[in-house]
């Protein structure tokens, strides 16, 4: 990785600084330090943890969310049809990346500082290993909306 500061500290400067979801890419020691911003893969955990050191080995992969090559238009259909329960959503509002760990994954905004830096990092850090764990990839997404709109729309037809 060259070209690349001995650290990238990567946080979101909206929340205050004692629960500030902050992402640390030490390249000295080879680690990635998640604060309040990592949740776990673990049975009935809820939240994110306060801390998890990660291992370079242990980042599994980084996945795109609305930036770079992932700007797919049926993502930005199912955004658009968000006024129907008022929820309107746009795609900068989501723009982030979803990293996955042997343990969890994080969620990374755009707007965090440093984010193009991290981005960056990751991809060279993850680049040539498996895709992750299934339920880390945003394109599972469209399908999980289609599978509880049918669900939902299942419910109702059987009570009219």
């Amino acid at each position: 990785m060259a070209n690349t500061p001995p650290t990238i500290v990567c946080e979101d400067p909206s929340i205050p600084a004692d629960v500030r979801p902050r992402i640390v890419i030490d390249f000295a020691e080879q680690t990635v330090l998640f604060e309040n911003c990592h949740e776990s893969r673990e049975f009935l955990a809820a939240g994110a943890e306060p801390q998890r050191l990660c291992s370079f080995e242990e980042i599994l992969a980084a996945h795109d969310f609305f930036t770079g090559e992932r700007r797919k238009p049926i993502l930005r259909l199912l955004l658009k049809l968000g006024w129907m329960v008022n929820s309107a959503t746009t795609s900068g509002d989501m723009e982030s990346i979803i990293i996955s760990t042997s343990g969890g994954r994080c969620r990374v905004f755009a707007k965090w500082q440093a984010f193009d830096q991290l981005r960056e990092a990751l991809r060279q850090m993850t680049e040539g290993r498996s895709a992750g764990h299934w339920s880390d990839d945003p394109r599972l997404i469209p399908v999980y909306v289609v599978f509880f709109g049918a669900v939902v729309g299942g419910i109702i037809w059987l009570l009219l």
